[in-house]
């Protein structure tokens, strides 16, 4: 008997005996993540596409939900994008009505991290409390966390060697600081003109 047709008699026979709900794991039904992953940082997109062993001639809706509002940004048949600015782990659901009325479903749940903090103090002051910056400057980030690890750049290049929570600036430019979490989130605080 060839594959195809093993398939087809295999998925008639399981849509005939299975129940209504199809639990997470189940082979009849998955999603799959454009990450690979079920984490994603935040801002970062992530694309979700439901599978199915079931003929796609007999699938009459798709449908996307979510345990949290607006986590689902965008729906198109068998692919939807999340809003990963709402940080959490949260459940997606992915359903398909076939032309009988049957509903099947399995869910997967994302986690969404949140990105380590950027700011930056200025001679141990905010920036905004500071109206001109001169040299020599002590930069430092504003939330020190042992598990981070940081990057100072100078006009968008990286500064060799400045891997630490704060950096002395000795020339004028603009300096901008990179944070990455244990996690591998990172993200970047506003630039800082000195002179």
């Amino acid at each position: 008997m060839n594959k195809k047709l093993f398939f087809s008699l295999l998925v008639s026979i399981l849509l005939i005996t299975s129940a209504k709900n199809v639990q997470a794991g189940d082979p009849e039904l998955y999603i799959e993540t454009s990450t690979g992953k079920n984490t994603v940082c935040s801002g970062v997109t992530m694309s979700l596409t439901g599978r199915s062993l079931i003929s796609d001639n007999s699938i009459a809706e798709h449908r996307w939900e979510s345990s949290t509002s607006g986590i689902i940004a965008a729906t198109k048949d068998q692919f939807a994008f999340i809003n990963t600015n709402e940080t959490g782990i949260h459940t997606i659901t992915y359903s398909i009505i076939d032309e009988k009325g049957n509903t099947y479903s399995t869910h997967i749940s994302v986690r969404v991290l949140e990105l380590p903090d950027n700011n930056v103090l200025i001679n141990h002051k905010e920036g905004s409390e500071l109206n001109e910056i001169h040299l020599p400057a002590e930069l430092s980030a504003r939330e020190v966390n042992r598990s981070n690890k940081y990057q100072w750049f100078r006009n968008n290049i990286k500064i060799e060697g400045a891997t630490f929570s704060s950096h002395k600036a000795t020339e004028e430019g603009s300096y901008r600081l990179m944070t990455t979490s244990h996690e591998g989130c990172h993200s970047y605080s506003t630039s800082i003109t000195i002179r």
